[in-house]
């Protein structure tokens, strides 16, 4: 069985990919809600909050926020406590790499990467800082395999692409080993 197979398998079995699916779809709606040109708002914006909606909804879903009270659902909109999946607790836990937020299911760590705009098939990982550069560093095979979740949102129309996959380091094109879209539209 291939690496692509058994990965998104594994991850699906789990939960994890319907996780990472309601928290993209929770973070990319409430930015598409906020979004106001008139406010000061550009496409900028709209990319950093939808990255810092989207690291919140994933601690959410997968249960790594330490707050008193229920933070699974304050603040949400109910259409998405509602639609939210049950992963149980422990299943996925933070696992942070160089500072940045990551998530561990298993031997799988999971980072979020905006693409910025850009062709996702030619993000130059060798030259990307931190812990970008390192999930594109780790070999198909090793002991352990750092995917990546990348994302575009357009603020103005809302579109958005929701991908899954295992960085190549090497700096060739493609830029993936593989890569599944998740969501798109």
């Amino acid at each position: 069985m291939s690496e692509r197979v058994e990965a998104l398998r594994a991850l699906e079995r789990l939960g994890v990919l319907d996780g990472i699916c309601w928290a993209w779809a929770s973070a990319r709606r409430q930015t598409v809600h906020t979004f106001d040109p008139r406010a000061g708002h550009d496409q900028s914006w709209a990319g950093r909050t939808a990255l810092r909606l989207f690291r919140d909804r994933l601690d959410r879903v997968f249960h790594c926020l330490d707050l008193p009270g229920d933070p699974l659902a304050a603040g949400l909109a109910p259409r998405d406590v509602q639609s939210m999946p049950r992963v149980p607790p422990g299943v996925v836990v933070r696992d942070d790499l160089n500072g940045s937020p990551a998530w561990r299911a298993g031997d799988r760590r999971i980072l979020v990467r905006p693409s910025g705009g850009g062709d996702l098939d030619r993000i130059p990982w060798p030259r990307e800082s931190g812990s970008d550069h390192r999930a594109g560093a780790r070999p198909p095979g090793g002991a352990e395999v750092t995917l990546v979740v990348a994302y575009s949102i357009d603020a103005v129309t809302g579109a958005s692409a929701l991908y899954l996959g295992q960085p190549r380091g090497d700096g060739t094109s493609p830029a993936w080993h593989w890569r599944e879209a998740l969501t798109r539209g």
